[in-house]
């Protein structure tokens, strides 16, 4: 019985999700070539085509997609196992820069399971907008929003970023139903005012263009100063949100939010972690990144999971 390693499991599932090699071989950090040998390694070896070569790029067959859905499954097997036997402490302190929004969405809940697995680590949260400047020791680590293009730092990708529509339960259930993009101007949509170091905050005017539906200004929209109050606004019933995925992910798995609209694409940014170039002096840190990196894989799969649907019909 063949059995695919993790490499190819991980190459493969890039390529389903973005529908391109190119795309893929960039997520993982490797090449195109690297990409389409293992993804014709697969193929050869399952006795199956796993892709359609098109103008557009490369469509999953209905094959793949189904083996896609499996593969997804078993790394959260995967991860869930890890998680179990993660080692314990180490016992020094982590100062720890974090955009605010994200560390109320994502980071905070998951913070008590790092604590039972380091109990000896004390750890310091500063939650600021602001770029800190960990090369100068200002911080030990940071976890930032954009294109990830930070000097003199090592910078690893935590998240790729998606945007789409995201409401509550029973705002759906009262103003429903949403059938289309077009749908969502009758309803009043709230705005994120933050901006990411790169100058990049996700917008419905980028949204509605992706999806080709024109953004009537005259549509009724609250604002917000803060992405984790946009998230709120929209747990309370008080409109349609623009979701990021890794803000978003958790709500969606309990059923606090849904996707009104199943339209889900890329923004081209990301969250990231920022270390410095001498993280070996710091185990804790070390320990720390290990941690967030399995953390942000497990909730990446799941957010691919959640959007599936969503990609399919861009």
């Amino acid at each position: 019985m063949f059995t695919p390693s993790l490499p190819s499991m991980r190459a493969f599932l890039a390529a389903v999700r973005h529908e391109n090699f190119s795309a893929a071989a960039e997520e993982l950090n490797v090449t195109q070539g690297a990409i389409s040998h293992k993804i014709k390694d697969l193929e050869v070896k399952l006795g199956v085509d796993l892709f359609r070569r098109t103008a557009r790029g490369t469509i999953p067959t209905e094959a793949a997609r189904g083996l896609a859905k499996a593969f997804e499954g078993a790394l959260l097997t995967i991860h869930e196992a890890l998680e179990e036997v993660m080692p314990s402490q180490i016992g020094q302190s982590i100062r720890i820069s974090v955009l605010p929004g994200f560390a109320l969405q994502w980071l905070f809940p998951r913070l008590i399971d790092f604590d039972q697995r380091f109990p000896g680590t004390s750890m310091s949260l500063e939650t600021t907008e602001e770029l800190t400047n960990i090369a100068a020791g200002d911080s030990d680590l940071a976890i930032r929003y954009g294109r990830g293009n930070y000097a003199g730092v090592d910078v690893e990708r935590l998240f790729d970023d998606h945007i789409f529509p995201v409401c509550s339960r029973s705002f759906l259930s009262d103003n429903g139903p949403i059938h289309s993009p077009s749908d969502l101007l009758s309803h009043t949509l709230l705005i994120d005012d933050t901006r990411s170091i790169d100058g990049y905050s996700p917008s419905w005017q980028r949204w509605f263009g992706h999806v080709g539906v024109p953004f009537h200004k005259g549509t009724a929209f609250k604002r917000f100063g803060q992405s984790n109050m946009v998230i709120q606004a929209a747990l309370a019933g008080q409109g349609i949100a623009l979701g990021r995925s890794a803000l978003v992910v958790d709500d969606l798995i309990s059923g606090e939010l849904v996707i009104p609209v199943k339209k889900a694409f890329p923004s081209g940014f990301g969250h990231f972690l920022v270390s410095p170039k001498n993280l070996s002096r710091n185990p804790s840190a070390r320990e720390f990144c290990r941690w967030i990196k399995a953390q942000a894989e497990f909730s990446q799969t799941k957010i691919h999971w959640l959007l599936r649907d969503c990609f399919a019909k861009i």
